[in-house]
């Protein structure tokens, strides 16, 4: 009775790790079939393949472990699948599905023969979909429910999510699940606190020279994420339409790293427009909006990044938000006034 326990329990497990499966309806081979034996096929030993012809309930994307010869879709939405009729069997593979087993009939695959397969897609996929959130300890809600991961089972498709931390800007996104595994990376940027300032009474003092007055920009975001800590230190615009922002860069792990800073990188004004980069520079190397620019980051060095965006009308003052991609990393700062 024990022994009859443990083997239910384990096919219910199964089940629930694998529930979704290609229902087979209908196998058999056609007496004929213009569209695959119009135009013969053949194998590596010079021999007529034997053809699978598939349709199913409803679309999914379909391959086999053994090889295929050749393949066909017809505006149907009938898939054929050209292989060697010596095959005893034909090992179905979709993402997210159980594979399936096409056994040869009695007697065995025949050349130039073809074989009609009508599949019913039955219960949902899922793909293992890890989120990493900085600062550590962030609050993370996906479609409204709270994420407890890293890693979890989703089902492809867009989601939403939002992560929250006290002291940070909560981020509000939505993210698309492709049909594999995946890993989404986010990190929040911190509230910046704007110190009350009492006003003493005014004082008589004589006016500053003129060479003794300085400027510094105020409001400038900065976020530490991945033990990397990055400042901002300066947003300008140029007489020519262009904005330059300067971005402070230090490794504070005692380890140095190579970092990629990505050509999707971009900004969203006030009114939501958005600019990509014309170019980027970090140390001494530069890229123009198409090139590649890898750069290894020294510990405890800072290292300045600059970033030039192009055609930027002359009425911008707030850039409502700075998406920073750095390898596989997504960097909010979010606004921040343009000096002119």
């Amino acid at each position: 009775m024990k022994y009859f326990t443990n083997i239910l329990y384990g096919l219910i497990c199964a089940g629930l790790v694998q529930a979704a499966e290609l229902k087979v309806l209908e196998f058999r081979e056609l007496p004929s079939d213009y569209t695959a034996q119009s135009i013969p096929v053949l194998d590596m030993d010079n021999n007529f393949c034997a053809a699978l012809r598939v349709e199913y309930t409803k679309p999914v994307p379909l391959s086999a472990l053994e090889k295929i010869y050749k393949t066909r879709q017809t505006e149907k939405g009938e898939n054929y699948f050209f292989f060697a009729a010596r095959e005893k069997a034909l090992t179905l593979k979709s993402p997210g599905y159980q594979d399936l087993v096409v056994n040869a009939p009695g007697g065995g695959f025949k050349p130039t023969k073809v074989y009609y397969l009508y599949l019913q897609p039955v219960g949902d996929i899922v793909f293992d979909v890890t989120i990493n959130a900085a600062p550590a300890g962030s609050k993370i809600m996906i479609d409204g429910k709270a994420w407890v991961g890293p890693t979890r089972k989703m089902t492809p498709g867009e989601h939403s999510i939002e992560i929250s931390k006290e002291g940070f800007i909560t981020s509000r996104e939505t993210i698309k699940v492709p049909m594999q595994p995946v890993t989404f990376n986010f990190a929040l940027s911190k509230i910046i606190e704007v110190e009350k300032v009492v006003t003493p009474p005014p004082q008589p003092t004589p006016p500053p020279a003129a060479d003794k007055i300085t400027s510094k920009p105020a409001g400038l975001p900065s976020l530490e994420a991945y033990d990397f800590s990055l400042k901002m230190l300066s947003c300008k615009a140029t007489p020519d339409n262009k904005i330059i922002i300067r971005i402070q860069i230090t490794k504070l792990a005692d380890d140095d790293r190579e970092l990629n800073f990505e050509v999707s990188t971009r900004i969203f004004d006030e009114k939501g427009r958005e600019y990509a980069q014309e170019s980027r520079t970090i140390g001494n190397k530069e890229a123009h909006r198409y090139q590649t620019l890898n750069h290894r980051m020294i510990a405890g060095v800072p290292t300045e990044l600059t970033l030039t965006f192009a055609d930027i009308p002359s009425a911008v003052q707030t850039i409502s938000l700075l998406e920073l991609i750095i390898s596989d990393w997504k960097l909010p700062f979010r606004s921040f006034p343009v000096s002119r």
